[in-house]
């Protein structure tokens, strides 16, 4: 069945932050993989984002949201 993660703690300045997460929202999909573990949404927030435009959906009070990501040239 589908997987997901919920974000537990999102660090300022962080990835997540930058990805624009928020504690509490619940990770379904990034950049079209599904994400099935913390592991899962750490490696792909440090690796696959570099430089270039990305999307992640999330489930945010019951409401399904995609965020798109663009990440600044000096993250």
């Amino acid at each position: 069945g589908p997987t997901a993660v919920t974000v537990l703690e999102v660090s300022p300045g962080g990835p997540a932050d930058t990805a624009g997460l928020q504690t509490g929202d619940i990770v379904l999909d990034f950049d079209g993989h599904p994400i099935v573990s913390v592991d899962d949404l750490h490696r792909l927030l440090t690796e696959d984002i570099a430089g270039r435009e990305t999307s992640v959906t999330v489930i945010r009070r019951a409401d399904v949201k995609t965020l798109a990501l663009t990440p600044s040239e000096d993250a």
